[in-house]
């Protein structure tokens, strides 16, 4: 009887202090811990970066440092259970890709992107509010328009503003402004101010990159007054320009311009619908191809266009919507047919990150 007594009082005294523990983390503090993913290059690899997470210490730690396609190259402090004091974590991270495997993923893709991403707020069903946030540089590949996945690589630790990309002979590059961005190695990046001078065009930003029937590499160029020129790419120079015979209109402004299957083409946004524009190659002249109407709400502008050329002699634009407040209502796209009309509804893309910016471009075979 003496031993049933002792361990029922044993049994109770565990309860009870147990339920005093529970009630005193259930009281406790919050704790606040912060912890910035960075590549090797020390630029946030997803969003939001900063993460916070913020609960009772004493709590069971959720927070899984794993991210698809790098690992982790520093130790990790965070332990099992949050500390009673708040915490900054710092992760560093690499590739688990080696330099063929991301050679091959670009040179085999049969579309690019590149794009930036806000790291500085969250997102949530594909919208985020940005605002004038930073956003970095991002790369993705896709063989059939709808699929992308981004490269784990590390990026340029420096805010970029609409980058496109080309990638030849081994060499990845970025563009952005009047910049250019090297890389061979996947990491290490080399930047080189492009030189141009010439009043019109001179507070000019890179659109995307133009490979020329000769092989030599021309920039297609926008103002602030949505004026496009396009020059050639001589070294860290940009020469001969020529103006694209585009519509000028700051009221219906053409907000994309991309090469598509060996043609360029335009996006001009106007009041219920965007219209197509198509030439053989930059310096000729465009035509207007088609007109595709956009579903949205009198508050919502388009922020980003482009066209894919699909198998089957068929297309799909491609375009960002944006709230007057800042926010990114998401990413859309359209079926074209050959002849430029739309097919079906309008859909959501739904994207490897919530696209801030993007330009889309045909693969880069070596």
């Amino acid at each position: 009887m003496k031993k049933w007594l002792i361990c029922g009082a044993v049994a109770l005294l565990g309860v009870v202090g147990y339920s005093l523990y529970a009630a005193s983390i259930q009281r406790g503090q919050d704790t606040v811990v912060t912890v910035r993913q960075r590549d090797q290059n020390g630029t946030p690899i997803n969003s939001p970066d900063p993460l916070q997470i913020v609960s009772k210490a004493g709590h069971r730690n959720l927070f899984d440092p794993t991210i698809t396609g790098y690992e982790l190259t520093t130790p990790n402090p965070m332990k099992r259970l949050l500390p009673r004091h708040n915490q900054t974590v710092t992760l560093r991270y690499r590739s688990t890709w080696s330099k063929a495997q991301v050679r091959h993923a670009l040179a085999h893709a049969r579309y690019l992107q590149a794009g930036t991403q806000v790291t500085a707020t969250p997102f949530f069903n594909d919208t985020q509010v940005q605002k004038q946030h930073a956003g970095y540089g991002r790369i993705s590949t896709s063989q059939d328009g709808l699929t992308w996945s981004k490269l784990p690589i590390s990026y340029p630790n420096v805010a970029l503003t609409a980058p496109s990309v080309a990638y030849h002979h081994g060499q990845l590059t970025l563009y952005d402004g009047q910049t250019q961005y090297v890389t061979s190695d996947f990491v290490h990046w080399r930047k080189h101010p492009l030189k141009w001078t010439n009043a019109p065009f001179k507070r000019g930003q890179i659109v995307t990159p133009y490979q020329q029937t000769d092989g030599r590499l021309a920039l297609i160029v926008k103002t602030p007054q949505y004026r496009y020129y396009v020059g050639e790419l001589r070294g860290h120079q940009v020469k001969t320009w020529t103006a694209l015979r585009l519509p000028q209109s700051r009221r219906d402004p053409v907000i994309g311009v991309s090469a598509v299957d060996g043609h360029v083409m335009a996006v001009q946004q106007r009041q219920h619908h965007v219209s197509l524009y198509r030439a053989s190659d930059p310096t000729a002249r465009f035509h207007l191809v088609g007109h595709v109407s956009v579903q949205r709400s009198r508050h919502e502008q388009l922020s980003n266009a482009g066209v894919l050329a699909l198998k089957h002699d068929r297309y799909r634009l491609v375009f960002n919507l944006k709230h007057s407040s800042g926010t990114q209502a998401g990413t859309f796209y359209r079926e074209l047919t050959g002849a430029f009309s739309a097919t079906g509804s309008q859909k959501r893309l739904v994207p490897d990150y919530v696209w801030r910016t993007f330009q889309l471009s045909d693969g880069q075979r070596e």
